[in-house]
């Protein structure tokens, strides 16, 4: 791999009348000797640090006294198998229904950077393929206007050597304000025999679901219905109800579940 360190090839031949050897680079000429040599006895190169990555062939060439002699030729691979390292990359996000301008950064490093690609779960690819550089930041802006619910962004950075790395940041989209009530009715008193008499309330939310109205003792009596931010919600009570005291609520609530 890129950035190796303590590669040696080992030869070891046999001659009556051993001469000498030489080693040559492809491409470069000799690198070691001529060298006397020893019948039996292993000859050992050490090959440089700091090649770049790429195929090079080493020659070593075996001579004896009489010009008689014998090569052998070995490949050197040297390949990138790291993959990028991600230095930095955003938190889990969670904001309010009707955000604005969320940023996603990322920072990764790598020798041989290629191209980076940003996905949404369920969506496919939303940025890229994409060149990046190492150690320069990578900027996503989530666009605006996501409902409610969980988002997955996955960015995966990939090098020229098709090694590659990923990350994945959870994006939710909530709601905690609580619908508010801004005209309800007072308590109300009447004579048995009463007919027609209706309660009216109006509720305000930016993402109203529905409301249901309960008697105290008898459980829900309307509902679940929608509703409307801002619209009255009429309830007509019932005849006949005996004489004492009834206790009506009404429940708003939102998609997000607060009432």
């Amino acid at each position: 791999g890129l950035g190796y360190s303590g590669v040696n090839f080992q030869w070891t031949a046999t001659d009556e009348n051993p001469y000498n050897y030489t080693i040559e680079l492809q491409g470069s000429g000799t690198v070691t000797g001529p060298t006397s040599w020893s019948s039996g006895i292993p000859i050992v190169y050490n090959v440089p640090e700091g090649f770049s990555i790429g195929e090079y062939f080493y020659t070593i060439n075996f001579t004896d006294d009489y010009g008689y002699f014998i090569t052998e030729t070995v490949k050197l691979t040297i390949q990138d198998i790291e993959d990028p390292i991600i230095t930095d990359a955003p938190s889990d996000i969670a904001v309010e229904l009707g955000y604005t301008s969320v940023n996603l950064q990322w920072n990764a490093t790598d020798d041989n950077p290629n191209t980076y690609t940003i996905e949404l779960q369920g969506s496919g690819i939303v940025a890229g393929p994409t060149a990046w550089f190492s150690g320069v930041a990578v900027n996503y802006g989530i666009p605006n206007g996501f409902p409610l619910g969980e988002y997955y962004y996955i960015i995966n950075y990939t090098d020229d050597y098709k090694n590659f790395i990923i990350d994945t940041i959870k994006f939710t989209v909530g709601d905690s304000v609580n619908p508010v009530i801004t005209d309800a009715p007072e308590d109300y008193s009447c004579f048995s025999g009463y007919t027609d008499i209706s309660l009216f309330w109006i509720a305000t939310d930016a993402h109203p679901a529905t409301y249901t109205v309960a008697l105290q003792g008898s459980g829900i009596v309307a509902g679940p219905t929608s509703w409307t931010s801002g619209n009255n919600v009429s309830y007509t009570i019932p005849e006949g109800l005996s004489v004492g005291e009834h206790l009506f609520t009404i429940n708003f609530s939102d998609l997000a579940g607060n009432f």
